[in-house]
């Protein structure tokens, strides 16, 4: 795990390191959950899936081109994951909140006007989940009161292999990620707001006796709203 990390961190240094002419830093919220549908006997039906919170923050880095487009790699911790509620016997959910390292390499385009900047952006990304937890929770009865919910937090075990619970386990992403916003100049750098959406293309668990193909993928999407600060590196101004 930690050469895996490593590596995205690399990844992202020589880029940034190498290229850029601007570096920053953006933080914001997410809003994760799964692209699955759970309606199979790998959990009690029926089932319903729903987003939860998170937290996204990043380092990235700029290289300009031409005619307004640039190269934007990043180096970014996301929370993913998804509530995934069991309406079959009890009223209860399971929580799973997954902390990914993730290097997103996006192609963006800036407009530029008097009063501000609007650019999009998309490009492929790859990740890695490090750590995660798991929230079990279920009431007596539908719709009790406080004091018959019942709640337990344990942190994550990655499954390797399908030997103890046919679950396996997949930590690495690969996806794409598609988003725009508006930037305005403040001090020596500048000010943006950005919405984005990423899909990864990898399903991150895999259930024994699944045959390929059988299911939908369980993907993680995440939709994500962040602000940013940038300032240009000396060494790549034109002054």
């Amino acid at each position: 795990m930690k050469k895996t990390l490593l590596s995205l961190m690399v990844m992202f240094a020589f880029f940034a390191g190498t290229f850029a002419q601007s570096v920053g830093v953006r933080i914001g919220g997410t809003w994760a959950d799964f692209q699955k549908d759970f309606g199979y006997t790998a959990i009690t039906n029926p089932t319903e899936v729903e987003g939860n919170l998170g937290l996204n923050v990043a380092l990235f880095g700029e290289m300009p081109l031409a005619g307004g487009l640039a190269i934007q790699p990043e180096l970014q911790y996301v929370e993913k994951g998804a509530r995934i509620w069991d309406r079959g016997h009890v009223n209860a959910y399971m929580l799973n909140k997954w902390r990914y390292i993730d290097v997103p390499l996006l192609l963006k385009y800036r407009a530029t006007t008097p009063k501000g900047n609007f650019f999009v952006m998309a490009g492929p990304e790859v990740g890695f989940a490090f750590s995660g937890t798991t929230i079990y929770s279920h009431w007596l009865e539908p719709n009790s009161d406080a004091p018959n919910r019942f709640s337990n937090e344990v942190s994550y075990t990655f499954d390797t292999d399908q030997a103890d619970d046919g679950v396996k386990d997949n930590r690495f992403d690969a996806g794409f990620t598609v988003g725009g916003g508006v930037e305005f100049m403040i001090g020596k750098g500048y000010f943006s707001v950005d919405v984005r959406y990423g899909l990864d293309l990898t399903d991150n668990q895999v259930f024994d006796g699944d045959p390929v193909g059988s299911n939908q993928p369980a993907q993680n999407r995440v939709f994500g709203v962040s602000a940013a600060y940038a300032i240009p590196l000396s060494f790549g101004s034109n002054e």
